[in-house]
Formats: structure tokens, C-alpha cells, sequence
């Protein structure tokens, strides 16, 4: 009986070394996978959410930009039109006469424009 109790007592004491070992080495057979699965989450995180965010703001701002840039496309032609008008002689004699004439109202360029502005 006493050399029964021992055997209990050494393989007691071997037996945290043994769980350690255990745990050891199960952190090190399962290791690519957490490796893995923190690599995935930090792409997920640092990566994919901030990149769909800016997408999401870059498309907003490129159909901010298409609207101003059509509001200036057409301004400029307002600006190209009224430009040739000013260059036409005719029309410069039609404005000359019109401020001499009493009682008209001279030609203005404002007639022209739109009436959104």
C-alpha cells in the first residue's frame, strides 16, 4: 500500500507539466488557424470597412462634381454666346442705336440670360 501511494503522489505532481505540455501544445496545433482567423478580422476591420466607407464618400463626390461641372459646361456656353453676340458688329450697331433712341430701353445682355439665375 505504500508504494501504491507513491505512485500517486509523483504522478500527481507530473501531471501539471503534462496539462501545460497539453495546452502548449494544443495553442501550437491550432495556431494558423488564429492566425488565420486575426488576419481576416484585421483586413475585415483596418481594410474593408474603411475602404467600402470612402468608396461610399468618392461616390458622392464624383456626382457633386458631374452636377458642377454641368453647371459650368453650361455657363461657359451662356459666356461663349454672349462673348460672339459682343463681337457682332451688327448687333454692337442695334445696342448703339437703341441708347440713342429716347424712350426705348437700351439692349441689354440680360435679355438673353436664363431666368433660373
Amino acid at each position: 500500500m505504500g508504494t501504491h501511494s507513491n505512485k500517486r503522489a509523483t504522478s500527481g505532481s507530473k501531471n501539471p507539466n503534462r496539462a501545460r505540455r497539453g495546452v502548449f501544445g494544443a495553442i501550437l496545433y491550432w495556431a494558423p488557424v488564429w492566425l488565420a482567423g486575426m488576419l481576416s478580422t484585421q483586413i475585415v476591420l483596418a481594410g474593408l470597412k474603411p475602404g467600402l466607407a470612402e468608396s461610399t464618400r468618392l461616390d458622392r463626390v464624383e456626382q457633386e462634381l458631374a452636377e458642377r461641372e454641368q453647371r459650368l459646361e453650361t455657363e461657359r456656353e451662356l459666356q461663349e454666346r454672349n462673348r460672339r453676340m459682343l463681337e457682332d458688329p451688327i448687333y454692337r450697331e442695334r445696342v448703339r442705336k437703341s441708347v440713342r433712341i429716347a424712350g426705348q430701353a437700351p439692349l441689354q445682355l440680360q435679355h438673353d440670360l436664363p431666368s433660373e439665375r
